[in-house]
């Protein structure tokens, strides 16, 4: 905990402010000015306490570190996520792939009562899908909460070499089928520690699921690859009435 403390400070000491983005004609919605924040080729941001509401989902480049202060939070708009490819974040070529992205801190919530999740076998309804990281190398999730999801709170696919470690997972409300940390196929060398799930009952399913042949014609998994899962650290992990800690 204190390691990324004093990472984050280290970025808001050197990079760029995310208010700084912010443009006339915006109104209410910031996910125009964290885009281009994003955009912007900028290696480090930083977001200051504050609630932040956004219309959009957000799409973050290679070589990325945005750190959040104590206080922030960002919170999907009712209606932001009614499709396929509808996260609240997620990396920006999931194609072509991307590189070196780090997020640090603050509150990400999905307000899943204002986007629920699609039919269960709608191959274009909103996954419930939180956080996504589809063809990812380098990837660095640090000290997020990770709040009110419709489904998985972080989905990632064909990802390699990464490390997710404090994460906290909670709900205002649990629903079923909300797995913590759920990976899809081609996942490999990667590091999962210290998650937590902070309201009772959260997940309501598995708090880790390693799934390298899950049912992709669901809504959750559609598209997703089968594949290997491989070489993963995984450790001091907890939560209270979650349906499994690690599905394999």
């Amino acid at each position: 905990m204190v390691a990324h403390r004093g990472l984050r400070g280290e970025v808001a000491r050197l990079g760029l402010n995310v208010l700084d983005f912010r443009r006339d004609g915006d109104g209410e919605d910031f996910a125009p000015a964290l885009q281009r924040a994003f955009d912007s080729g900028a290696g480090l941001l930083y977001l200051p306490a504050g609630t932040y509401r956004v219309a959009h989902t957000l799409k973050i480049r290679s070589g990325t570190t945005l750190a959040l202060g104590d206080g922030a939070h960002i919170v999907a708009d009712a209606g932001t996520m009614t499709g396929r490819d509808d996260f609240l974040l997620t990396n920006a070529d999931t194609q072509t792939g991307n590189e070196n992205i780090t997020l640090i801190g603050g509150v990400w919530d999905a307000n899943f009562l204002g986007n629920p999740k699609g039919a269960m076998f709608d191959p274009a309804g909103y996954s419930g899908v939180l956080m996504n990281f589809v063809n990812v190398r380098n990837l660095t999730l640090r000290g997020l909460t990770l709040h009110n999801s419709a489904g998985y709170f972080l989905r990632l696919a064909w990802a390699e070499g990464f490390v997710i470690e404090d994460i906290g997972l909670s709900h205002d409300k649990n629903i079923g089928n909300n797995d913590g940390i759920h990976l899809c196929g081609h996942c490999e060398n990667g590091i999962i520690r210290r998650i937590r799930g902070i309201t009772k009952g959260t997940p309501a399913d598995d708090l880790i699921a390693l799934n390298a042949d899950d049912c992709v014609t669901r809504t959750e998994n559609y598209g997703m690859p089968r594949g290997p899962i491989r070489n993963l650290f995984i450790e001091d992990i907890s939560a209270e009435m979650c349906h499994c800690f690690v599905r394999l």
